[in-house]
């Protein structure tokens, strides 16, 4: 049975899941969250 290092393994993964999504949550702030605040800000 391998004894790997599955914290490791299991962070790596995580890092590249939130690298994947990063540009969908960049866009969902630029697009969404900004103009909401701006728009609050302005009223």
């Amino acid at each position: 049975m391998p004894t790997g290092n599955k914290p490791e393994v299991m962070m790596k993964k995580s890092q590249i899941g939130f690298l994947f999504i990063l540009p969908w949550l960049l866009g969902l702030i630029i697009f969404t969250v900004f103009p909401i605040i701006a728009a609050l800000y302005i009223s």
